[in-house]
């Protein structure tokens, strides 16, 4: 077999369920199990080109090289969403669907009751992004316990 220096690390990049990619750098005799956690991820299962793979055993175990794609398997799960007034305040919002629900429709049925405002007297933002109202939060690669915020226009 080949043989790897002890300090020699790859890079494989996580594709997580939002779509996002996340590199991880790791050494071959890590197991999969370290990357995870890296990568922020909970429990799941990762996969390569449709192949399981086991957290148990290591990188070079499995045959993982400097850049290889790997992808966490599974719906994402998001059970809530929190958002940020723009007084400060934070609130959340439960539900599952949240993911493929419009902007517009996340804006009218759960912020505006929540801030007493109208959906044409806000924008929801998540970082320097100003979401648009046709698209979902799953366009966006959303990260869950990311915190939208609800700005005035």
């Amino acid at each position: 077999g080949t043989c790897v220096s002890p300090m020699a690390t790859v890079t494989i990049w996580v594709k997580k369920r939002t779509g996002k990619l996340v590199p991880v750098v790791a050494r071959p005799q890590d197991d999969l199990k370290a990357a995870l956690q890296v990568a922020k991820l909970r429990a799941c299962t990762l996969s390569k080109a449709g192949a399981a793979l086991s957290l148990e055993k290591t990188i070079g175990e499995q045959g993982l090289a400097d850049g290889d794609v790997v992808v966490s398997e599974g719906a994402p799960i998001f059970d809530r969403l929190h958002f940020q007034r723009p007084d400060g305040k934070r609130f959340e919002v439960p539900g599952r669907d949240l993911l493929r629900r419009r902007i517009a429709s996340i804006k009218e049925t759960e912020v505006a009751p929540r801030t007493k405002l109208q959906p044409s007297e806000f924008n929801l933002q998540m970082g320097a992004i100003e979401l648009q109202d046709e698209k979902t939060l799953w366009d966006y690669h959303v990260e869950f316990g990311e915190v939208i915020q609800v700005v005035y226009k």
